[in-house]
């Protein structure tokens, strides 16, 4: 009877753990949807033309969904071969999950916060004068 409850008692911290990502994961996607609705209501139809802050959009969603790869093939890695077989597996997870966490703030960050206008100034600039005009050459 022990030796069952201990093996319940496993598959319930496996699942706390499992609940806690899904739940952060989870988090992020309702704060990616938050700020494409955000986006969409300032721009309307513009938003064809926000080049740069649509570039932020798919920079999230472009780490979410290799978040979750790498999410899945470790799940799948500890699944088939044990937890002991998936050491390496989980610290890549770990290093791709902080790097990963970084760049989505940075990018929610920057949808309301930015040097958008700034960038494409120097922009244009570039382009009227056809050059950039620290050239020293």
């Amino acid at each position: 009877m022990l030796l069952h409850q201990g093996r319940d008692r496993e598959a319930f911290d496996a699942l706390q753990t499992a609940v806690a990502r899904d739940s952060e994961r989870a988090e992020y996607v309702r704060t990616f949807a938050r700020a494409a609705d955000r986006l969409l209501r300032k721009h309307g139809k513009g938003i064809i033309g926000e080049q740069l802050a649509t570039r932020r959009l798919a920079d999230i969603m472009i780490d979410l969904f290799g978040l979750a790869a790498v999410l899945a093939r470790v799940s799948t890695r500890i699944d088939d071969h044990g937890e002991a077989s998936a050491v390496t597996d989980r610290e890549i997870l770990r290093a791709y999950a902080r790097q990963a966490k970084r760049r989505v703030d940075a990018a929610f960050a920057g949808i309301d916060e930015n040097v958008d206008a700034t960038v494409l100034g120097v922009a244009k600039h570039v382009l009227e004068i056809g050059r950039y005009g620290w050239d020293s050459v």
